[in-house]
């Protein structure tokens, strides 16, 4: 893709042109990206099938309501939709799937799924013909639908998803890294039902790119059938407790907040990054972000945003599922306000007035990267949260001056759970939504008053602070009441120079749960992140403003 003025997106993918004709030569081209091997894998998968599928790929991309999408090295159509979003895209699939099983005599019944899992309907043992004959009659509504046998004894549903998808405009993209051995080719349905589908069960998925920014949905925009005697299976463990969201935002362009700032900030030398204006840059992230709850997560009961008191420009105002929550809402006429310190707001959190006892704790530069179920952050069936610890711990010792304010309030943290457990946890989080319980969050208030009022008073981040949601997970541990996990997620510090590789790699696989885009001390590009972010999210949420809408396409 490229600029009107014919300058290059950086951040659009890492390209080898299939001019380099010699095999040495794209070798040596895929060692300068400075990729892992993976990714090289993926990029040379990628010249591999454009090369032999190009003339189809070049036909797709003249026009048409149909794009070219290459799926396990076959070429496949992909309907070309405007603002394509996930869930009612396989939810229009799912009702017209089920609409012509009905009309061939059977009696499909759907069952309960994770939500970023395919939809499975189910149909009493019948003769696939039939069920062929139903799939091929929404070849009209659905141009681009293929059909594979699905192995379920094959998939190993405990790996994480390893589908990566194209973003390229016109023509779409994709790649499969290590492919499931559970899925066979694709079919698409026309013709006599072919041999290798014999099998119980299909899965059938409706490719699919926006039409604007190319961006495609496969799995899990996908549906399984299975032909089977009717028996009673088990229904997976889920959450049907409400989970809320929460953020908090600042708006670091107002002029009230840059005066309050200015004549709160210490003089001399920022400490250790704790109070530096980069801390506070604004890239519009909230707005994205909470488009990413919209499609990957529309699950969320509601959102609450903590703030100082300002509202995002964009927001429309009284949207049944958005709550501006203000600071001195949650400091109940305590000292410390107003407060420069993310550490100070966290141990409020729990003080919101209506909120769920399960909530997920955004900063504004988190972002869902696909579909997400409630199940990745608490427990089925025990409800508990899920954690999901780093691969570095906090150092040993007492806070000292020198130390940066997330080891400073790790070191509070970790003494404190060894005095209420006895146990001694020093783990740090990865920065992803942070899933927790309000009532435990209560409990650690009442063991440890004194330590929440000495953090709610600290304008900046302090040596004395502690940090409520990794003192949450970590008490939480110690005590039983929550588990770890995994989660498949990307950090991308904005201030590098791998910043634009790194968004790249984001935008063209698709395969993180979430992401973060954090600047420490510095700036980032404002300019990239932003066009990076408006292509990922192009569908504004229900709870924005069209006329800002309007000029953020404009511009």
């Amino acid at each position: 893709m490229s600029r009107p003025g014919g300058e290059a997106r950086p951040w659009t993918s890492v390209v080898v042109h299939a001019r380099t004709t010699t095999v040495r030569g794209i070798v040596r081209a895929l060692r300068r990206t400075r990729l892992n091997l993976q990714h090289r894998l993926a990029i040379l998968i990628d010249l591999v099938q454009r090369t032999r599928h190009r003339s189809a790929l070049r036909d797709s991309a003249t026009g048409g309501s149909t794009a070219m999408v290459i799926e396990r090295g076959h070429p496949v159509p992909a309907a070309k939709v405007e603002g394509l979003l996930f869930d009612p895209h396989r939810r229009r699939l799912a009702d017209d799937l089920v609409t012509a099983l009905r009309s061939t005599g059977a009696e499909p019944t759907t069952r309960s799924v994770r939500w970023n899992q395919p939809i499975t309907i189910t149909v009493d043992r019948t003769d696939p013909d039939r069920v062929w004959t139903a799939v091929r009659s929404l070849t009209d509504r659905h141009p681009g639908l293929v059909v594979q046998r699905y192995d379920e004894e094959l998939d190993r549903a405990d790996e994480p998803g390893r589908t990566l998808a194209g973003f390229v405009l016109g023509p779409a993209i994709r790649t499969t890294l290590l492919p499931s051995r559970a899925l066979s080719r694709p079919w698409p349905p026309g013709g006599e039902l072919p041999a290798e589908l014999t099998g119980p069960t299909w899965q059938l998925t409706g490719h699919a790119v926006d039409a604007t920014t190319g961006r495609h949905l496969g799995e899990p925009a996908a549906v399984r059938i299975k032909i089977t005697e009717r028996v009673e299976e088990p229904e997976p463990e889920l959450i049907t407790e409400p989970i809320d969201v929460v953020y908090t935002w600042v708006d670091s362009a107002d002029p009230a907040w840059q005066q309050q700032f200015a004549a709160a900030r210490p003089g001399g030398r920022p400490t250790q990054a704790a109070n530096v204006p980069a801390r506070f840059q604004q890239y519009d992230e909230l707005r994205y972000s909470l488009r990413s709850i919209a499609e990957f997560a529309p699950w969320a009961r509601r959102i609450w945003i903590v703030t100082n008191g300002q509202v995002p420009h964009w927001y429309a105002g009284d949207h049944d599922r958005i709550t501006i929550v203000s600071h001195a809402e949650l400091w109940r006429g305590e000292p410390g306000l107003p407060t420069f310190n993310s550490q100070a707001i966290e141990a409020c959190l729990h003080r919101i007035d209506g909120l769920a006892e399960r909530f997920l704790y955004f900063n504004d530069d988190f972002f869902l990267g696909r579909p997400v179920a409630p199940e990745t952050f608490y427990h089925g069936r025990t409800g508990r949260p899920i954690v999901f610890p780093s691969n570095q711990s906090v150092p040993p010792g007492p806070p000292e001056p020198r130390d940066l304010a997330p080891d400073a309030s790790g070191k509070n943290n970790r003494m404190l759970i060894a005095a209420a457990t006895g146990r001694m946890i020093d783990h740090k989080y990865l920065h992803v939504p942070q899933a927790l319980s309000r009532s435990i969050l209560t409990e650690l208030e009442s063991m440890f008053p004194a330590a929440f009022a000495q953090t709610r008073k600290a304008t900046f981040r302090s040596l004395s602070d502690l940090a409520a949601c990794s003192l949450h997970h970590g008490y939480a541990l110690a005590t039983g009441r929550a588990q770890t996990g995994r989660i498949t997620q990307r950090y991308v510090d904005v201030e590098s120079r791998a910043c634009a590789r790194d968004l790249a790699d984001i935008a063209r696989y698709r395969c993180y749960d979430a992401f973060c885009l954090n600047a420490i001390r510095e700036d980032g590009d404002e300019q990239l992140i932003k066009d990076f972010l408006r292509r990922y999210f192009p569908v504004p949420a229900p709870w924005e403003n069209d006329q800002d809408h309007e000029r953020e396409l404009a511009g």
